[in-house]
């Protein structure tokens, strides 16, 4: 199931012209980014209540 959602993805993203293959990769990639830096900012509140 996982596997058909990343091939169609892949599949959508050959189809687009380079510009804007770079311009999603970089949405993306600074999507990730802040996911991470979310993730990290709620395990720190979380261990400054447990003090």
């Amino acid at each position: 199931m996982l596997e058909k959602i990343f091939q169609a993805i892949a599949d959508f993203m050959g189809t687009l012209p380079p510009l804007l293959q770079l311009m999603a990769g970089i949405f993306v990639t600074i999507g990730m980014v802040k996911v991470f830096l979310m993730i990290v900012k709620f395990a720190e509140s979380r261990s400054e209540q447990k003090k």
